[in-house]
């Protein structure tokens, strides 16, 4: 009977092997197993934005770049609200907030607060720099007032570390670069570590009746953590019982609901326990994805295993013949739409993200781990028992009710074959029309959404007068030393600054030149005309020297050791990626023109996330036209025909323009989440269609069916239910994520589920179309 026929006896015997054998089968999957399990202690969640991002990328090297002059740029934020921040009470609580941070949080570098900050100021003939706020705070409210007012005329503490209304002060806890042997003393990683004792500090009663808001990405990243962890374990639970329900419901068998159940587990702890085993970290926000895949792909090939089993034990009542005959049928096509899946979800190692890298080869892995515990356990299990009584007639087949209507719809499918054409092809030139309006973006608004606590939190600091939302840092490598304090240099750098304070996402700026002009002015006279450069080159190094020389500590933060290097931090208002890469492009033009000859860098997370949002335009594009190539070549093979695999793609590739124009048309924008949908769609929904055409073919080549109509009922009788069923398994899991907090997660289940759903349609209305009007596997029966 041809190629075809030898891969059916292949697993034919394969089946012979695993019922004679099947006690060693168990034994051995058991084994693997718990072998595996030992590395499940090990295992990591990580959120950080920056481990996205391979080591030789541009924001790596910029970060390395930056450290290796400035240190360490992280820091974590705290706002501070009250009706009046300098009355003793407020003073004093800040004061020993600063101090029980230096004390207990580790990598503490500087605090700056109202009582730690410095403050500048002159006499006749000598300029101090000391703190503003004496070790013993004063109790008078005429002293306090006093204070107040001499602080409100510092431009580089009025709504920076103040603000002007006096209802909101900055605290800032700047930390030292962690340390590489971090994880020979602490479990965690430094961020946690971090933002778990601030809070720890921050929430004691000591500090309870204060209004105390965080932020800083030690924090940001916990908070996140700590957030999609809680999310993780609801949507486990819920994945459990959907699970048990599906079984019960579609397998109606104690042998139905265990055996699946058991190889979805083993598939699991064998994939992420080898994970654990080689120390691989797993990303918080991706991590459902590979146990939905599992769970969803391990019930519907189980189905499509039992689908076959039932049948043939419900007809011959010979047990371990039924298990040799679900293998023999059900072997092939699985393996090839485990291949197509697998091939279309690697598709992401094309991606330069780190976690959409993770996800490819972890989902891939997860799918080959069901294939393999599918066809190793399962049939020896399902060959455990005894045979019963015979239900089948001769050789006419057990009726099953719901066999009807999938043979009633596929007859009057191909009976309209022209019209459903017509129509679906409406429908898909209309939803193609929205991807003109599609658009990649990830940001605050849209992604995370307003059901995220600690997103509103940082937006609100973000739209407070002195609080920040993130921060960033331009430097500019002058090349030579004290070039910084030469005159043309710090006026081109002045342009540059103001340029920065125009862009959106720019709150404000902070750099050298803050307190050059506060010296500057000083010096004459407290003037506030003066409040500018200093005229020449030598007042400058004049001016910097008599700063230092006061006591004044903070210019190594914005410049380096021999002057060649200026640092502009940025603080921002928001996020949006979109904004972000503008920005870069901005920022990189105005460099290049004002400072023709210099280096620049930028690090932090504008660049993060500019560099993300190009990573998911250009991701989204290479891994669909991958995973679309991929499954055409497979299908190709699967078939043995050019035309087949082609047929077969067709229909897979309607949910693609459905959800493309769908996003399109809601203004839903793509981001690392949702860039993941069309891969995964197209890996799945793969799997109907080759169900289906494989069946077709072993009912044309082996069962001497050469009418295409006739075969094409026949099949639909056959995988209709189990089609439906899987993507129903599927689906449903996945709806889920519509109960997140995040925007990100519910619009990745809502399309997902969409996606699914469209796919089944198009197999189930487009697919045998296709099939009666080209007939791919010649006119008439190949075999006699």
């Amino acid at each position: 009977m041809g190629k075809g026929s030898k891969i059916y006896d292949f697993f034919e015997k394969w089946g012979k092997v695993v019922v004679k054998f099947r006690w060693l089968a168990i034994i051995l999957v058991i084994v693997v197993i718990a072998a595996a399990s030992l590395g499940l202690g090990n295992l990591k969640m990580s959120s950080k934005v920056s481990d996205w991002f391979s080591k030789r990328s541009i924001v790596n090297k910029n970060k390395e770049k930056f450290e290796s002059i400035f240190k360490n740029s992280e820091y974590v934020g705290l706002l501070i609200k009250a009706d009046n921040v300098f009355s003793y009470d407020i003073l004093s609580m800040i004061k020993d907030l600063g101090e029980d941070i230096t004390n207990d949080v580790p990598l503490v570098n500087k605090i700056i607060s109202l009582t730690e900050t410095e403050f500048s100021y002159a006499d006749e003939s000598t300029i101090y720099i000391e703190k503003i706020i004496p070790d013993a705070i004063p109790e008078s409210e005429e002293d306090l007032n006093n204070i107040r007012d001499r602080v409100l005329t510092k431009k580089y503490l009025k709504n920076r570390i103040v603000s002007d209304d006096s209802k909101e002060t900055w605290l800032i806890v700047q930390l030292d670069p962690f340390p590489e042997d971090w994880g020979e003393h602490y479990s965690k990683d430094p961020d946690s570590v971090i933002a778990e004792e601030v809070y720890k500090i921050i929430n004691n009663e000591k500090y309870s009746r204060y209004t105390i808001l965080a932020t800083g990405n030690p924090i940001w990243l916990t908070d996140e953590l700590v957030l999609t962890t809680e999310e993780s374990n609801w949507m486990l639970t819920a994945l459990i019982i959907l699970t048990i329900i599906f079984l019960v419901l579609f397998l109606r068998s104690i042998r139905g609901i265990i055996v699946p159940f058991l190889s979805i587990t083993f598939a699991i702890v064998m994939v992420f326990g080898i994970m654990g085993i080689f120390d691989i970290s797993l990303n918080a926000f991706l991590v459902m994805i590979p146990l939905y895949l599992t769970v969803a792909v391990s019930i519907g090939y189980s189905i499509h295993i039992f689908n076959y089993f039932n049948r043939e034990f419900n007809y011959t009542g010979n047990r371990k013949q039924a298990v040799i005959s679900a293998v023999r049928q059900s072997g092939y096509p699985i393996l090839f739409t485990a291949l197509t899946t697998i091939g279309a979800l690697l598709s992401f190692l094309t991606v330069g993200l780190i976690p959409v890298q993770w996800l490819g080869y972890t989902c891939a892995s997860c799918v080959l781990a069901v294939y393999l515990v599918l066809f190793t356990f399962v049939p020896a299990v399902l060959s455990l028992g005894k045979d019963k009584k015979a239900k089948g007639d001769g050789d006419k087949p057990v009726e099953i009710k719901s066999d009807k209507y999938f043979e009633k719809l596929c007859n009057w499918t191909l009976a309209h074959n022209k019209l459903v054409l017509v129509i679906c092809s409406v429908i898909a030139i209309g939803f193609a029309v929205g991807i003109f309006w599609f658009k990649v973006n990830f940001n605050t608004e849209q992604s995370y959404g307003p059901r995220v606590p600690y997103i509103n939190r940082m937006k609100e600091i973000g739209n407070a007068k002195v609080g920040a939302f993130g921060s960033y840092n331009i430097t500019i490598d002058l090349g030579e030393s004290d070039a910084a304090k030469e005159f043309d240099n710090l006026s081109q750098f002045e342009k540059f600054t103001k340029k920065i304070e125009e862009l959106k996402l720019t709150k404000r700026t902070t750099s050298l030149l803050s307190y050059l002009k506060d010296m500057n002015q000083l010096l004459n006279g407290d003037n506030e005309d003066y409040y500018r450069i200093p005229d020449t080159t030598e007042m400058i190094s004049q001016t910097l020297f008599l700063y230092e020389m006061s006591g004044g500590e903070l210019l190594n933060e914005y410049v380096n050791d021999d002057y060649s290097i200026l640092r502009l931090q940025v603080d921002t208002n928001d996020l949006d990626s979109i904004e972000a890469l503008e920005e870069i492009n901005l920022i990189n033009e105005y460099a290049g023109e004002l400072f023709p000859g210099a280096k620049h860098n930028i690090t932090g997370a504008i660049l993060e996330y500019a560099v993300l949002n190009q990573f998911v335009a250009t991701g989204q594009v290479v891994t669909f036209l991958i995973a679309l190539l991929v499954i055409a070549f497979l299908m190709m093979i699967i078939f043995g025909s050019v035309k087949a695999g082609l047929i077969g793609l067709l229909p897979n590739i309607t949910p693609a323009i459905v959800i493309g124009g769908l996003m399109g048309f809601l203004n839903i924008p793509l981001d690392f989440m949702t860039m993941t949908i069309i891969p995964i769609i197209l890996g799945i929904a793969v799997d109907d269609t080759i169900h289906f055409i494989t069946h077709l073919r072993y009912e044309i080549e082996f069962e001497n069916i050469s009418d295409y109509i006739k075969a094409s009922i026949k099949t639909m009788r056959v995988v209709g239910k189990a089609i439906c069923m899987t993507t129903c398994i599927i689906v449903v899991p996945f709806l889920t994520f519509v109960f997140s907090k995040f925007n990100f997660l519910v619009n990745l289940g809502l399309f997902l589920a969409i996606g699914l759903a469209v796919a089944l349609l198009a197999d189930i209305f487009i697919t045998p179309v296709l099939l009666y009007l080209f007939k791919p596997f010649g006119k008439k029966k190949l075999h006699a």
